[in-house]
């Protein structure tokens, strides 16, 4: 399962920059090995991101990270370069960057739009797919919650694609989402930051000076059991709705809370600039898996494996699927 997350995570992301998939989805396999090299460089990346030194000695003896992304997306953006008139319904990513760049060809370097279309697609694919892959997971592992998800989903009209505009009356798929990004969210450590020269303090009256190293990770935090409750290492997506005998007050103040602590996007003046657009990525495939196959994990009792690096990965998560309506074939 954890394959074709990512294969419709490249595919959508080519689309939304390039406005032409790569072609994952249609082979079924990777492709020039975007994905193992995609991996090797979050590997990089969650070692070179806390030890200086060893970034440096990458970069003097690694290969270079997202290579063969890097290749396929010059590729694209030279093509772009040569077009004598845009027949593209609409502007896409790359349109966009190329403007700025008309508007200061000077400064806006070829490398710098690639830059941008490679963090582009690089940062969304792996958020995208870890996120689709916890949803599908833990609801199946969880026959309750399997069973009261289908319910819901299944008062849909039956549209195709679904609308967004649907998706907004879904309330107990909407706390699948968030309680599957709270308990695995796509980054897997914290994402270090310098305490200025003058120091921090802190609001319980503790003091950090300058120079200090400090970072939260959202696998420890987003499991705070005063926040999340006694049971928050466990998936349980009711915790987002309204409890029997809760008042509003209460209620909102409680989800408050946990909207306002939750980091699996990061938070404040760091918080990641394509949430947004991931959670539409997410939201949309997950629904859709849900409402046209029934889903079931091929061996329910087998935990899957969690791989912690810059981007989460998962191994070991194979499932059935079988197209509703259809009496065989999967």
């Amino acid at each position: 399962m954890d394959d074709w997350t990512h294969y419709f995570g490249w595919d959508a992301m080519y689309m939304m920059n390039f406005s032409c998939p790569m072609g994952f989805l249609e082979r079924g396999s990777d492709i020039e090995d975007a994905m193992k090299d995609t991996a090797r460089a979050s590997d990089r990346f969650s070692w070179a991101g806390h030890i200086s030194s060893i970034d440096r000695l990458l970069r003097y003896f690694g290969r270079p990270a997202f290579l063969s992304m890097a290749k396929a997306s010059m590729k694209q953006i030279m093509l772009r370069k040569a077009e004598i008139q845009s027949t593209r319904p609409r502007p896409d990513f790359l349109d966009s960057f190329h403007e700025i760049q008309r508007a200061d060809p000077v400064r806006i370097r070829d490398d710098m739009v690639l830059n941008w279309v490679v963090n582009n697609i690089g940062a969304s694919v792996n958020s995208v797919a870890a996120t689709v892959d916890a949803i599908v997971y833990y609801v199946l592992k969880d026959q309750r919650v399997h069973a009261r998800l289908k319910n819901e989903i299944d008062t849909l009209s039956g549209e195709s694609p679904i609308s967004w505009e649907a998706i907004q009356n879904l309330p107990y798929f909407d706390a699948v989402v968030q309680e599957a990004l709270r308990l695995h969210p796509p980054g897997g450590f914290s994402l270090d930051r310098v305490v200025p020269r003058k120091g921090l303090s802190l609001p319980d009256g503790r003091f950090l000076p300058g120079g200090t190293i400090v970072g939260m990770n959202p696998w420890v935090t987003n499991r705070n059991k005063e926040i999340y409750g006694w049971d928050a290492d466990s998936f349980d997506p009711s915790r987002w709705l309204k409890g029997q005998g809760e008042g509003e007050v209460s209620f909102q103040n409680r989800i408050g809370q946990m909207k306002n602590t939750i980091l699996s996007f990061g938070g404040g003046k760091r918080v990641c600039m394509g949430k947004s657009l991931g959670l539409m990525e997410v939201t949309k495939v997950a629904v859709s898996l849900f409402a046209k196959f029934d889903m079931e994990l091929v061996n329910p009792k087998k935990d899957w494996k969690i791989f912690d690096t810059l981007f989460v990965r998962v191994s070991g998560f194979e499932v059935f699927l079988k197209k509703k309506g259809v009496d065989n074939g999967t």
